[in-house]
C-alpha cells in the first residue's frame, strides 16, 4: 500500500517535471498540480496509513511483551487496548465528514479542498 503511494508520487513529480520544459510552465503547471491533486492526497494517505499501523504495531508489542510488567499488569493494559480500540472504532463514523481522507467504503476524496 504505501509502496503503491510512493510509486505514485514518483510518476506526478516525472510528468510535473516535464511540464517544466515546456512553453506556459507555470499555467501548465499549475492545472497538473490540480488535475493530480487527488491522486497526490490519495497517495499521501496510503503512505500515513502504513506508518500509523507500524507505530501502533510497535507500541502496542512493547505494552504487552514488557518483561518487567506483571501477568496481571499485562492482562490489564490488554484490556485498556481493546478498549481504546473499541473507541477508536466507534468514533470513526460518528466523526466522518465528507472531506475526510479516510477510504472507507471507496469513499472519493472530495476535490473541492484547495492545495
Amino acid at each position: 500500500m504505501a509502496a503503491s503511494g510512493a510509486v505514485s508520487l514518483i510518476q506526478i513529480q516525472e510528468d510535473l517535471k516535464k511540464l517544466n520544459q515546456g512553453e506556459n510552465r507555470e499555467e501548465n503547471y499549475m492545472k497538473a498540480i490540480e488535475d493530480k491533486k487527488d491522486a497526490m492526497l490519495q497517495s499521501l494517505w496510503q503512505i500515513n496509513v502504513v506508518d500509523i499501523e507500524s507505530t501502533l504495531s510497535h507500541v502496542c508489542q512493547a505494552v504487552l511483551r514488557d518483561p518487567s510488567a506483571s501477568k496481571d499488569a499485562i492482562i490489564s493494559r490488554a484490556k485498556g487496548l481493546k478498549k481504546l480500540g473499541t473507541i477508536f472504532q466507534g468514533a470513526k463514523t460518528a466523526y466522518s465528514r465528507d472531506s475526510s481522507l479516510r477510504s472507507e467504503n471507496d469513499k472519493k476524496i472530495d476535490t473541492s479542498l484547495s492545495l
